[in-house]
């Protein structure tokens, strides 16, 4: 599918997309929005927003912050 403007896929009920790679690309941004949850991707950083948002790893997982690392909320457990 090419358009030289503006293109829009719209379903009424479910929208599938399937592959063995699946790759969405924006110029300047790409979104993913869902109710009240949000991915947005933007060349200057990405952010994720969500009324409950869960991060698991099943063997590793790593936060780095080359600058500073800001954990808040009003209770925070570590470990």
């Amino acid at each position: 599918m090419n358009s030289k403007a503006k293109a829009e896929i719209e379903a009424k009920s479910e929208l599938t997309l399937q592959g063995q790679t699946l790759t969405l690309q924006g110029q300047t941004a790409a979104a993913l929005k869902a109710g009240a949850s949000a991915l947005d991707l933007k060349a200057a950083g990405a952010a994720l927003k969500g009324t409950k948002v869960d991060i698991q790893a099943n063997t590793m997982a790593s936060l780095k912050g080359s600058a500073m690392v800001e954990i808040q909320g009003g209770m925070v457990k570590i470990n």
